[in-house]
């Protein structure tokens, strides 16, 4: 190894600093070239970072405008399909309006496209509020021969009260007081019946019958039981089909 003793003998002081300086001088250059090296491969990373991220950012905010785009889409699709539906029930139920307002007029004007008798028609049980209900219905005459018809109808609700067999006649306080209901008509006679239940009283059937006379000639005896649940028309349950629920139905005039 050459010591500095050794570099003084073979060189004089100046050229030793001469010496001495150029070579601090190529440290300080190779220094300064190799951390340019350095700073320019950083930059380079650097700028090739920067416009990953700037795609990126620009790809995420092209994917939001797309979700964004899809979920309104979503949404116009959910209310045209509610609205849609909203139309169909409106329809249906326009339809089963239409259809029982034609069966009443096909059974008081064309007779001979149903069969031929005495019928109570279109029969509801609504309530009214206050532990009040209204009970409705048509009475039709289907002969083609049409003559007046008369009588007395006697309806009777049919029920639990107690945990025992119970029924409403006419004639009680809160049940028609005025007792049977007297009918005369050609072609048909509307009826609507406000009463009371007795508290704890559950219905389960109403119950028609009567003897009908043309003029002072009896045509016939007419019975009817209907289940109170198929005509009763709670306040969210919508219309129902007239006639369709029909359970016991005797006798002609």
């Amino acid at each position: 190894m050459v010591s500095l003793s050794d570099l003084k003998r073979q060189f004089n002081p100046l050229r030793l600093t001469v010496l001495i300086t150029a070579a601090m001088l190529a440290m300080v250059y190779l220094g300064y070239r190799l951390a340019g090296y350095h700073w320019h491969n950083n930059a380079k990373v650097l700028d090739n970072a920067m416009q990953t991220s700037a795609m990126l950012v620009e790809e995420n905010a092209g994917l939001r405008d797309k979700l964004a785009r899809l979920e309104v889409d979503a949404e116009l699709s959910k209310r045209a399909l509610l609205s849609l539906q909203d139309e169909m029930i409106k329809l249906n139920q326009q339809s089963r309006e239409q259809q029982q307002k034609l069966g009443f007029y096909q059974r008081v004007v064309a007779p001979e496209t149903t069969q031929d008798g005495f019928a109570v028609d279109g029969l509801q049980v609504n309530p009214s509020g206050g532990g009040l209900y209204r009970l409705s219905f048509v009475l039709l005459q289907q002969r083609q021969n049409k003559a007046v018809v008369k009588g007395k109808l006697a309806i009777k609700i049919l029920g639990v009260l107690g945990d025992k067999p119970a029924e409403l006649n006419p004639g009680q306080p809160d049940f028609m007081p005025e007792g049977d209901l007297v009918y005369r008509f050609k072609y048909f006679q509307a009826v609507e019946i406000p009463f009371q239940l007795p508290e704890g009283f559950t219905p389960e059937y109403i119950e028609f019958s009567t003897e009908v006379y043309q003029y002072t000639t009896k045509r016939g005896d007419y019975q009817r039981r209907v289940a109170w649940l198929q005509v009763y028309d709670e306040p969210d349950a919508g219309s129902r089909e007239t006639g369709a629920n029909e359970l016991i139905d005797a006798g002609s005039y």
